[in-house]
């Protein structure tokens, strides 16, 4: 799809996805990947909102400390 990949081990692996290459369409395949059970991923973007960036411990966070 054009994309770069960088391995940091056997399991984790990163994408690069460079500006000639349409974003969407890398997201789409992934997603339709995650949806087969063949891999999980995630992205910079917050997938639900609040869920993301928000701090352990403050109100409305999603995350654990």
């Amino acid at each position: 799809m054009g994309t770069e990949l960088e391995r940091a081990n056997a399991q984790f692996v990163c994408l690069n996805v460079p500006r000639t290459v349409r974003y969407d369409s890398v997201r789409d395949y992934l997603g339709q990947q995650e949806a087969s059970g063949l891999l999980e991923y995630e992205t910079c973007e917050e997938r639900v909102p609040g869920s993301f960036d928000d701090k352990p411990g403050e109100e409305g966070s999603q995350n654990e400390a």
